[in-house]
């Protein structure tokens, strides 16, 4: 699934669609940027993703999109983890995206939700 040099992982969810980019040509560590835009009329205030391949290696997170301004980042080894205060919902249309690090390149998105 490589693009050029970068690798790109899609998945569209109930709740969005979640696209993650890196540079496959690097040495690592990966630097990700995991894309979410909610697609479907319901509005979330929490989102999780969970990695295989990553060795539990993910850190480094940093929300760079943020309608809000005001979500959680929490790094869990093979999940990355956004929590937004009661009343700063992800309504249809929005878009966040979390960048983190990772030791390998070659990791797949398994779960979203």
């Amino acid at each position: 699934m490589l693009t050029g040099k970068q690798r790109v992982i899609s998945a569209l969810a109930l709740l969005g669609a979640a696209t993650i980019i890196t540079d496959a040509s690097a040495n690592g560590p990966f630097v990700w940027k995991l894309t979410v835009t909610n697609l479907t009329a319901p509005q979330f205030d929490d989102f999780h993703a969970t990695f295989a391949g990553t060795g539990g290696s993910i850190k480094n997170d940093v929300l760079k999109i943020d309608p809000h301004g005001t979500g959680v980042l929490t790094e869990m080894g093979n999940m990355v983890w956004v929590d937004w205060p009661t009343g700063d919902w992800i309504a249809p249309g929005m878009t966040f995206q979390v960048n983190f690090d990772t030791d390998f390149t070659l990791i797949d998105l398994v779960a979203v939700n």
